[in-house]
């Protein structure tokens, strides 16, 4: 069995796909004019004809995307075709396979490291609002009684509630990159951080010395959240060079597949 019927395939699929090359430009800039005109009896016949052609670029571009499933299949029947065949051919495609899916898991481990600092990085607002509101209401508590000495405690509760989650989201966060050991990323001060936040917490010591030390809490708090930025930016950084490198090589795979015939 040769390849000849599947490279057939393989060309008109091709010729069909880079035929519709513009159709998500032209589905975009029909978007934005619609989004762009009034929406008024004058408009009426224009507003018509554009949704019209939206729908039409629309149902193209689905279209599109069923020939691109259906080219990627042609290509995997080829690539099984060529193992079968050849087995040097064979060893080649296992590997690129293999460096494939290597890269794709860290990808996967890339994206969950950022989801985990995106989540970090929201409990830190959380947390520097929370502090916030119990530095004033700890001055109001200098300055009054007992309503503001409640209110204090409710929001230095609230807080611990967040540093806890803090604390969570932090294991799992080293956990990810120690999955994708990642060495350059600077390590983050985190045994010091929730220390602090933990005595500042839990301080029995009169109110003027606890003011002091929410105020040093926030002020470590805005150094871990700038690493974790620092950290965020790294991973973003790191992601997009990864999916470009992940893309490159199943590129390159696809045409080297499709240029292969065997008589």
């Amino acid at each position: 069995m040769n390849t000849k019927a599947i490279d057939q395939a393989l060309a008109t699929l091709r010729a069909q796909i880079n035929g519709r090359t513009s159709l998500l430009q032209d589905y975009n800039s029909v978007t934005n004019q619609l989004a762009n005109l009034p929406k008024v009896k004058e408009n009426y016949e224009a507003i018509l004809a554009l949704n019209e052609t939206q729908e039409r670029l629309l149902t193209q571009l689905r279209e599109n995307k069923t020939l691109q499933e259906t080219y990627l299949q042609k290509i995997q029947e080829k690539a099984e075709l060529l193992k079968s065949k050849d087995p040097v051919l064979a060893e080649k495609l296992t590997n690129l396979e293999i460096e494939i899916n290597e890269k794709e898991a860290i990808l996967l481990r890339l994206s969950e490291s950022i989801t985990a600092v995106t989540e970090l990085l929201n409990e830190f607002g959380k947390l520097h609002r929370q502090g916030g509101k119990a530095k004033t209401w700890g001055i109001g508590d200098l300055l009054s009684g007992l309503f503001s000495k409640q209110k204090k405690h409710q929001h230095l509760q609230e807080a611990k509630s967040i540093t806890t989650n803090i604390r969570k989201l932090t294991k799992r966060y080293k956990k990810e990159l120690g999955d994708i050991n990642i060495t350059h990323l600077k390590d983050l001060p985190v045994n010091g951080f929730i220390g602090t936040v933990d005595h500042f917490l839990n301080n029995p010591l009169t109110e003027t010395i606890i003011q002091f030390e929410i105020r040093g809490l926030l002020k470590k708090s805005k150094k871990f959240e700038a690493d974790l930025l620092y950290q965020l930016e790294k991973l973003e950084e790191k992601e997009s060079a990864l999916e470009t490198m992940v893309k490159k090589i199943q590129q390159e795979k696809i045409k080297w597949i499709e240029e292969i015939s065997i008589e």
